[in-house]
């Protein structure tokens, strides 16, 4: 199954482009990283087991991005525990940068924890994507710096609030396959084509 994630990241536009179902694709512009929550984002926080596309998606990006990952954790835990849990998950080891809340002394939707990742990624907030499942800790914290947000969504449990709306929303971190239909995606003033 050919996934649209190969097709996005050929693409470096302006913005992420999204279904109610899945990511469609995503078109960046400048965006040189992707931060990812842990909990009931990679990894479901019932079974312990990553979530289905996680590892698939992680290695898909891990070639034309920085990745991270931002945490907040029960104050006793570690990174080297944080890094158990990804093992145990069959989560590859991709992530430049793992920020856990409890070993720097702040957790989202605090600017710091983001600011943290940020420079140890070498970068602005700008050309970074925040994913998580939470909207008063994930989306919130990233978007009151100024990164893109993506809502990972499975379920409809966590509704939008009304001060704070993340960019997009995606319900599977699965790719949709669309064989070979065309999109095409607005940008500012012009319309991109995107072959699928």
């Amino acid at each position: 199954m050919r996934h649209l994630i190969d097709d996005v990241l050929r693409l470096q536009i302006h913005s992420i482009y999204t279904s109610k179902y899945a990511v469609t694709y995503i078109v960046l512009k400048m965006i040189k990283a992707v931060i990812f929550d842990l909990g009931n984002t990679l990894v479901s926080e019932e079974t312990g087991n990553a979530f289905p596309y996680a590892v698939e998606v992680l290695n898909q990006l891990k070639n034309k991005y920085k990745l991270a990952l931002i945490t907040n954790v029960h104050p006793t835990t570690t990174t080297e525990k944080v890094q158990e849990i990804l093992a145990e998950a069959g989560i590859p080891d991709v992530f430049e940068v793992v920020v856990v809340s409890s070993e720097v002394g702040c957790s989202k939707p605090n600017p710091q924890i983001f600011e943290i990742a940020l420079n140890g990624l070498d970068i602005e907030p700008e050309e970074a994507v925040m994913i998580g499942n939470i909207i008063s800790t994930d989306i919130f914290g990233a978007n009151r710096i100024g990164m893109k947000t993506v809502l990972f969504q499975p379920s409809n449990e966590y509704q939008r609030s009304d001060w704070e709306n993340p960019d997009h929303t995606i319900h599977s971190l699965r790719a949709r396959d669309y064989g070979s239909r065309i999109h095409y995606a607005r940008c500012s003033n012009a319309w991109y084509k995107i072959s699928v």
